[in-house]
């Protein structure tokens, strides 16, 4: 019985364990995915102009 209650709190802990390593990988590509995003963001504004003037003299 003894045995059997300590597997079972093994397979407690590893599960505990898969689930902070997800949740944590989830956060780090999340956080990624902003950097990214925001690193991306730097260029927006160049872009957006760009893309502005491109409609300005579509229209002439």
């Amino acid at each position: 019985m003894w045995q059997k209650a300590s597997l079972m709190e093994a397979c407690d802990i590893m599960h505990n364990q898969r689930d902070k390593i997800r949740q944590f990988k989830a956060v780090n590509n999340e956080f990624l995915c902003e950097r990214n995003y925001v690193h991306e963001g730097s260029n927006a504004s160049e872009i957006l102009l760009r893309h502005f003037i491109a409609i300005s003299w579509a229209w002439f």
